[in-house]
């Protein structure tokens, strides 16, 4: 690298190039270059590189040195027989982040493996993590949307009891029954668009429908006077310009049957 100094330059959200690196061979060389010459520096990239999911650039820092020393980086990492060993040592580790209304470990979870460790060993399945007013199924619900983790972690959490809080969130998993409850108790909410901090603000229950591909609850949703033509809070979209923009052809054309404009 011709300029060592930009090695620890601190660009968008304060992180140097090490934290942003996104593949084991950049880091392999920004590492060579000398980007981690302080052990902090070592374990600040391992905790960014987990929370991001870039498991092997977090596998090249621990074999440089790195430590897995709290149980969020050992859930990220899905490391089960490391979180075990920690809540051995300490089981309040399981509510870590409760007190003060931030993440615990089950919504960090990525796997079934640790969430069923994490709730056999006594983790609240409602725990509720202010920053976006998030429990752990929601946590895993946006996790899935963004191809962090299987559905197959959101369905296991539901098996277990977690609740379907929101008219957003049953219309994200297509779950019709939920949504007819929901409407049953309030009909406006087929129009009511997420509110921040939530993680789907300014999404209405038809646009949540539409990005997930439900056909038959896109349907109900208009015939309970769903507005086909408003528009996203982000990106300013209709549930139309979303089907189109995720190219489902049967979407676009159901909508346009509905009464949807260009």
């Amino acid at each position: 690298m011709q300029d060592a100094g930009q090695l620890h330059v601190e660009g968008p959200e304060g992180k140097t190039p090490l934290k942003c690196a996104r593949g084991a061979a950049v880091a392999k060389q920004l590492l060579a270059a000398g980007a981690a010459s302080e052990a902090t520096v070592l374990q600040d990239a391992l905790s960014s590189a987990a929370a991001e999911g870039w498991i092997e650039v977090a596998e090249l820092l621990i074999e440089k040195g790195a430590a897995v020393t709290d149980i969020f980086t050992a859930v990220l990492l899905d490391d089960i027989g490391r979180v075990s060993s920690m809540l051995d040592e300490n089981d309040e580790l399981v509510h870590a982040g409760a007190s003060d209304h931030k993440d615990t470990p089950l919504h960090q979870a990525k796997s079934i493996g640790a969430a069923r460790l994490l709730l056999e060993r006594g983790a609240d399945i409602e725990a509720l993590s202010y920053g976006h007013r998030t429990t752990p199924l929601m946590s895993a619900i946006h996790a899935w949307t963004c191809g962090q983790c299987n559905k197959e972690l959101v369905g296991f959490l539901q098996e277990q009891g977690a609740q379907i809080s929101t008219i957003h969130i049953a219309s994200i998993l297509g779950d019709l029954e939920a949504v007819e409850r929901f409407l049953a108790v309030d009909p406006a909410l087929v129009n009511k668009a997420g509110e921040y901090p939530d993680l789907w603000a300014g999404y209405t229950p038809l646009h949540t429908a539409t990005q997930n591909g439900h056909l038959q609850l896109v349907r109900r949703l208009v015939e309970a006077g769903a507005e086909c033509e408003t528009r996203s809070g982000i990106l300013n979209k209709t549930a139309l310009e979303w089907a189109e923009r995720g190219k489902n052809r049967e979407m676009t054309q159901l909508l346009r049957e509905l009464g949807a404009k260009e």
